[in-house]
């Protein structure tokens, strides 16, 4: 809350790099915090059934070989918390996280959703005029129902945006599976 009055009221570039440092320093502190001991446990298991709660709404949907695949990777990395094998729960949680986002990828919905995101978000275009002119294209081949038009579109919104510490790793995992 005091960051975000700080911007409000500042054009300083003082008062901007000031609460991008504190920023960070909360992104590594949290960090931190999940990797310790103690939390490890919790933190890979609120993962795990993150997953599998996506997993249950999108049941219907998603190919069964692809659910079998999360089920076993989900079951096995369980196994290796019982173990406390961190770093292979760790590649387990990440492989079951890549396999899941392919599935939503393949979902028209997920795409449709993910446009409209990108399309509100105009501010963060680095050529706004690039961006209006997409999102306009977006719109028509959102209502012709064209999906692989409109992933190419959204690849395309992607790499016009400015990156964002905080989400610039998903947005390049998500444009990365949109080539």
């Amino acid at each position: 809350m005091r960051q975000q009055a700080l911007l409000a009221n500042s054009n300083d570039a003082e008062a901007r790099r000031s609460v991008t440092e504190e920023s960070l320093h909360v992104q590594q502190e949290l960090a931190r915090l999940k990797e310790a001991p103690e939390h490890r446990r919790a933190v890979l298991l609120q993962e795990i059934e993150q997953i599998e709660e996506g997993i249950a709404d999108l049941v219907e949907t998603i190919d069964p070989a692809t659910v079998k695949r999360l089920n076993t990777l989900l079951r096995s990395a369980r196994e290796e918390i019982s173990n406390e094998n961190w770093s292979g729960v760790r590649q387990l949680v990440q492989q079951a996280h890549t396999v899941f986002r392919r599935a939503l990828y393949e979902q028209p919905g997920f795409i449709m959703a993910m446009f409209e995101r990108f399309a509100a978000e105009r501010h963060v275009a680095l050529d706004k005029n690039l961006h209006d002119r997409l999102v306009e294209q977006g719109h028509t081949v959102f209502e012709q129902q064209d999906i692989e038009s409109l992933r190419e579109i959204i690849s395309m919104i992607v790499r016009n945006r400015m990156p964002n510490e905080t989400e610039s790793s998903g947005v390049v995992m998500l444009a990365g599976l949109m080539r």
